[in-house]
């Protein structure tokens, strides 16, 4: 019993190791713990992968967090959150915020139910003639011909040996399984659409486009889940490893290099299966989300006005309408307010309308037609917001601390100006000779000289700004503990 007491309390300490309460870096007045380390990743849209979870990258994170906790604790020194301008701001987050969510959870539990249709197929790929005129004679030959043939290893065969699609020749032209219901747009996808509404499996059919022609048959239809996608992805590359295997065998000398590419490196091979059902998934996102949102739009009661969709950018004037809700009307005069109350920088930056029109589409639309719904409101009570809110004020604080360094005036002078002109003068201030192209000739100092002082500004703040930076982690004696991040997970 003594025995089992102690592998249990063994096994908790080991478990809690990694729990979100362990403290990954330390500095006076704070820490950041595992759970928000974690929680940066969603709330930043970065996914989970080699690259995100590299050791390097992981220490990024961390550090971003840390001088950002830091910066926080500097704003409410200066008293920057009591401010106006920060609750604003704050308010707006807040807002956004769970109406992100909202977002996120629908779009996850559509996931759950809604299938993604894969298709895999086959393709001879007939190049165009030297004129640019479809081989027409040859493509019927080939169409014939595999129309008459009944085993797939015979199928395989023909279109290893005929296809003009070197690249496909070892895979006896089968194509990366191709999603159809989400709705992206890609030469492969259009051959293989009329197939799939007309419902022909395993026949072949032939496809015209820009000179070139395609036979090609649907192979496979499959119903699936995105959390298994790239299992099944997985699945096909291995199916065309071994075609490569057997290409390599009976191809010509100089044909069998051809199948390098599926062989010998499972990593790539796994790394492309995860770009496709990432590239998938994200498609089916954002159908998923357009659909409900345009439903939910119809179902708000907003009108837009028939000028909104004629106006151009620029012919905006305060007194336009841009809607009507409930008999009241939303002007772009209001959405100017709107900005102001958000603009960091009222007194030296003026937004254009196209600016100003983003500004109301991605953040005040959204909340005009969620911002009242019953399931967006309980939201502000989940953990995921509160823990969310807490990495998006460090970030407006940091965006405090930027603006106050954009606001300085590094010295420029006018010898820092033309030694750099000088410098550059024949490559990055300069353009291809009239007289010959392969020389560069120097534009004039006048014409360049605001953009090289632009340039100039920005290097010195980017310099001030990893300097304050450096500063700021010394003065709060950070201790970053990356011996306890581990690759490939957080």
């Amino acid at each position: 019993m003594k025995k089992i007491i102690i592998t249990l309390v063994i096994a908790s300490l080991f478990a809690s190791c990694r729990s979100g309460e362990e403290e990954l870096a330390v500095f006076d007045g704070g820490s950041v713990k595992r759970k928000e380390f974690r929680e940066f990743y969603p709330n930043h849209e970065l996914a989970i992968d080699p690259n995100t979870t590299a050791i390097k990258y992981q220490t990024s994170v961390l550090e971003t967090i840390a001088v950002q906790s830091i910066v926080e604790i500097e704003s409410n020194k200066k008293g920057y959150t009591n401010t106006e301008i920060y609750k604003s701001i704050l308010e707006l987050k807040e807002k956004q915020l769970l109406v992100n969510l909202y977002r996120k959870n629908f779009i996850e539990n559509a996931l759950k139910t809604k299938d993604m249709e894969m298709v895999s197929g086959q393709m001879l790929y007939v190049k165009k003639d030297a004129n640019g005129n479809p081989n027409s004679t040859k493509a019927e030959r080939f169409l014939s011909d595999l129309q008459k043939l009944k085993s797939e290893k015979e199928i395989n065969a023909y279109v290893s040996k005929e296809t003009d699609e070197e690249g496909r020749k070892p895979i006896s032209g089968y194509l990366e399984p191709q999603c159809m219901n989400c709705f992206e747009e890609n030469i492969l996808r259009e051959i293989l659409l009329e197939a799939y509404k007309n419902n022909s499996l395993q026949t072949f059919n032939k496809k015209e486009l820009n000179g070139d022609v395609f036979i090609y048959r649907i192979v496979e239809v499959k119903k699936m889940k995105a959390s298994d996608l790239e299992s099944y992805l997985s699945k096909k590359f291995k199916e065309f490893q071994t075609l490569a295997k057997d290409f390599k065998t009976t191809a010509p000398d100089d044909q069998k290099q051809l199948g390098d590419y599926y062989l010998g490196d499972e990593v790539k091979l796994d790394r492309e299966a995860q770009m496709i059902r990432d590239r998938y998934k994200e498609q089916m996102q954002a159908q998923i989300w357009n659909e409900e949102y345009e439903k939910i739009s119809k179902d708000s009661g907003i009108q837009f006005s028939k000028e909104m969709s004629t106006l151009s950018e620029g012919e905006l004037s305060d007194a336009v309408t841009i809607y009507t809700k409930d008999g009241k009307t939303y002007t772009f005069a209001d959405l100017k307010k709107d900005y102001a109350k958000v603009n960091m920088k009222p007194n030296t930056y003026l937004p254009q309308t196209k600016e100003l029109l983003y500004f109301f589409n991605s953040a005040i639309l959204p909340i005009r037609i969620l911002g009242e719904n019953p399931e967006v409101k309980n939201l502000k009570s989940s953990e995921k917001y509160e823990s969310s809110l807490v990495l998006w004020k460090k970030n407006i604080s940091w965006s405090f601390f930027v603006r106050d360094l954009q606001d300085s005036q590094p010295q420029i002078s006018d010898t820092e100006i033309k030694d750099t002109y000088e410098a550059g003068k024949l490559y990055a201030y300069s353009s291809p000779s009239k007289a010959d192209p392969n020389k560069r000739e120097p534009l004039p100092f006048a014409q360049v000289k605001e953009k090289i002082r632009e340039e100039i500004r920005t290097v010195k703040l980017k310099t001030e700004l990893q300097k304050q930076v450096e500063k700021l982690k010394a003065d709060y004696h950070l201790q970053m503990h990356v011996d306890k991040l581990k690759a490939g997970s957080v």
